[in-house]
């Protein structure tokens, strides 16, 4: 719930380290603090333990950096709450279990917001919306102030800087190319030509200079940008333009330039649909924080050369959908040609067959039944060759073999695949691979009281923690407990615990199905059906 008694204070990153409350600009104080409130922003929304920040912000930490960071924390909930009741929780620095959590609103973070905007340029730029992304691209290009993360030091700040300056040049470029195509060369021209004045070994902006100057009809421009380029690449490094700019020296050559058709949003809404076939995050989940931050990393920061492929094993009931779910909200913005889920159904006596799955991608993909192939085989190359060039993330929940998952892995590092499952896929080529383990008893208490509520919790402590132990700290059994005990008020923690301890009412008196059963016992059941009441409780095709 929003807190509507909070400072509204907005944060900038994309220049000088920042912060304003209105019109009054706050004092974040020395770089190195600077540095503590950057390190808590980039996070965004994640804890930050008090070693995550020392790493963040020294690499030679001085004596007592552990005292030093909270001395920084302490001094900027001052300069955020002045004045704050010292009996009162701190409520945009928070402490949380084992770290600080710093509390901005999405839309007071200029870099947050950045990557919003660039998210819906994308989209209408698939779109076809040639309009409309062009705006979006302007609102996220408008929050620069400068080089981000002005001044702050630290190896935290060195790594971030560089890496946002990168995706601020991909954007830059990514305009130019939608400028070129909407017919706006003028602006391409001049834009792509102070680029390649700071960025001379970047073939991707010389190639938007080309492209501009030639559909322009400045074809002797746009040979003489590929002699220069030509020129530049042979002296510094050695090497030949690459087979795009080849490519389009060639065509130039020719004089081959079809004319540009007007942008056909409609058209090119139902030539290339954007699947958004993900289920649901769950809205109250609990813990599993260093998990989740490694999936996003996974999924985000990866070699160019190759696709990420993230899985997530353990066994049934311990989490492995929603932890998937919940991580990868973060990142849709990265993969804005959509997202693919299909339940394998691995764990059940009916698995999923791949054929079948790659027929319904290829149509959720725009592809009509008459061209997909009856070859597993076939089917698989069509659907690699459609993903090519596309920014995909594709979760495969709940496989059963590698013979199920090899047909729909997409051959473009331009993808993502995450997997879930609870075998171990031993031969799958992972670069993350996170075994889910049940829950640590101060995260299963965190579930169980967000569904129950924290007054009958603390009404009954212990024998919260007694009904806890019967869950063995699977996320599905504390939810089939928990939700049951919400629905029912008249219902005291020692009735549960009694009902739970007496094996005549754990079959009758808790959820129908095998599930349930084995998993409020504490075993987990053997899936055979995700179609089942309880799946359906935690929402569709989600595990919880």
């Amino acid at each position: 719930m929003k807190d509507e008694g909070k400072p509204r204070i907005c944060f900038s990153l994309l220049g000088q380290v920042r912060a304003h409350q209105g019109d009054h600009e706050i004092d974040l104080g020395s770089p190195q603090q600077r540095a503590v409130a950057a390190a808590l922003l980039l996070a965004q929304g994640r804890p930050l333990t008090v070693n995550d920040l020392v790493e963040a912000v020294w690499e030679r930490p001085p004596n007592s950096p552990a005292s030093v960071v909270r001395t920084y924390v302490w001094r900027l909930r001052n300069a955020l709450e002045p004045g704050h009741p010292r009996s009162q929780p701190w409520r945009i620095l928070r402490s949380v279990a084992g770290g600080y959590l710093l509390d901005a609103d999405d839309d007071c973070v200029d870099w947050q917001a950045f990557q919003r905007h660039v998210g819906e340029a994308r989209a209408r730029r698939a779109d076809g919306d040639h309009t409309a992304a062009l705006l979006a691209y302007g609102r996220a290009l408008a929050l620069w102030q400068g080089d981000p993360l002005t001044s702050v030091p630290g190896p935290l700040a060195d790594r971030e800087r560089s890496r946002i300056q990168a995706q601020h040049l991909d954007v830059l470029e990514e305009r130019l190319h939608l400028q070129v195509d909407a017919g706006h060369y003028a602006e391409a021209i001049t834009g792509a030509s102070a680029l390649v004045e700071h960025h001379p070994l970047r073939e991707g902006l010389h190639q938007v200079l080309m492209h501009a100057l030639y559909r322009a009809g400045r074809q002797a421009d746009a040979l003489a940008v590929y002699r220069r380029v030509h020129r530049i690449l042979d002296e510094e490094l050695g090497i030949a333009p690459g087979p795009d700019l080849r490519a389009l020296h060639a065509r130039i050559l020719r004089a081959d330039r079809p004319a540009p058709a007007p942008p056909n949003p409609e058209a090119a809404r139902r030539r290339t649909p954007i699947p958004r076939q993900l289920p649901h995050a769950a809205a109250d989940f609990t813990g599993r924080v260093p998990q989740t931050e490694r999936v996003h990393d996974a999924l985000l920061r990866h070699p160019a050369h190759a696709m990420p492929i993230v899985l997530v094993t353990g066994m049934g009931g311990v989490g492995k959908t929603a932890l998937v779910m919940h991580s990868v909200q973060s990142v849709l913005a990265s993969y804005p040609d959509g997202q693919l889920h299909t339940d394998l159904r691995g764990a059940g006596g009916t698995p999923a067959d791949p054929g079948s799955v790659l027929s319904a991608f290829l149509r959720a993909l725009g592809l009509a039944d008459s061209v997909i192939p009856d070859e597993l085989d076939e089917r698989a190359a069509l659907y690699r060759t459609v993903l090519a060039q596309r920014r995909v993330l594709i979760v495969l929940d709940d496989a059963a073999d590698m013979e199920q998952i090899l047909p729909l892995l997409p051959g473009s590092p331009t993808c993502a695949v995450v997997v879930t499952s609870r075998n171990s896929l031993a031969p799958l080529p992972v670069s993350l691979r996170v075994t889910l383990r049940a829950l640590p008893d101060d995260e299963a208490l965190d579930l169980f009281t967000r569904l129950v509520g924290s007054a009958r919790v603390a009404a009954e402590p212990q024998i919260a923690r007694q009904v806890l132990a019967s869950c063995g700290g699977l996320p599905l059994a504390i939810r089939v407990i928990g939700s049951r005990l919400a629905a029912r008020p008249e219902w005291s923690l020692a009735r549960l615990a009694e009902r739970l301890a007496d094996e005549r009412h754990r079959l009758s008196g808790l959820p129908s199905g095998r599930h349930a059963h084995a998993a409020v016992g504490g075993v987990p059941a053997h899936r055979r059906s995700r179609r089942g009441p309880l799946p359906r409780r935690a929402g569709p095709g989600t595990e919880p």
